[in-house]
């Protein structure tokens, strides 16, 4: 892909699969691929975090309880995740995992899961 293709353009992952769910028509079914997927992220997501500090620093950082912590916390719906925590926990796991930020990832971070998906690409 890095000789074809854009650098933003390059996949960060690659997922594969006994088969493709299809429809009548012999067409791929993408929300049951997506749903599919975000299934496994989530998975691999928390696996991977809970061993490395993840959960640890986000339940620090945001001042909850780790048995509260969701991958699909959402930072509108989340009382505890306001912008200074926020501030606060983009600064941990950078400090924790020696990596950097960019402002645009920092703001484009909706949810938990989101930002365990900005570490986890950057630690690799």
């Amino acid at each position: 892909c890095r000789q074809h293709l854009e650098h933003r353009k390059i996949p960060s992952k690659v997922y594969f699969m006994e088969s493709l769910p299809r429809g009548r028509s012999g067409k791929v079914i993408l929300p049951d691929i997506m749903e599919h997927v975000e299934r496994m992220d989530q998975d691999n997501h928390t696996d991977t975090h809970t061993n490395s500090g993840f959960l640890q620093i986000v339940a620090q950082s945001l001042q909850i309880q780790e048995e509260k912590i969701s991958m699909d916390m959402l930072t509108d719906d989340t009382p505890e995740w306001d912008s200074i925590r926020h501030l606060v926990l983009i600064g941990d796991l950078e400090k924790h995992f020696n990596i950097t930020f960019t402002p645009v990832e920092v703001m484009n971070v909706k949810k938990l899961s989101d930002l365990s998906g900005l570490v986890e690409n950057k630690i690799r």
